[in-house]
């Protein structure tokens, strides 16, 4: 990919979580939230075969919440296997299949 296709790709995936007027800043300038959707934008920028995302829209308002599952299935859709863990009810039932962990055994919702 082209430096210019690269950075117009990070742009996209950063405008897609509501951080576009970040883009300049460092780590230590951005809130908790801030942060945590920056790593899901940096992922989503390398347009991965799988992602693992270990609860991507824990401690997020409900707007950051709605902003990332929306990316997340926009990534399911688009071909990429996309794996997440999650104690919110509502982020789990946007999933297309929802494992349920009881005393370390997986089982179907």
């Amino acid at each position: 990919m082209s430096r210019r296709d690269a950075d117009r790709r990070v742009a996209d995936c950063l405008a897609s979580m509501g951080l576009h007027d970040f883009a300049r800043h460092l780590t230590e300038e951005l809130s908790g939230g801030q942060q945590q959707r920056v790593a899901v934008a940096r992922a989503l920028a390398t347009e991965p075969a799988m992602l693992l995302a270990d609860e991507p829209t824990s401690d997020l308002d409900e707007g950051n919440r709605v902003r990332i599952v929306q990316a997340l299935r926009r990534q399911a859709d688009a071909g990429t296997v996309v794996l997440l863990t999650t104690h919110d009810p509502e982020t789990a039932a946007e999933a297309d299949t929802v494992p349920l962990l009881d005393e370390g055994r997986a089982r179907r919702a």
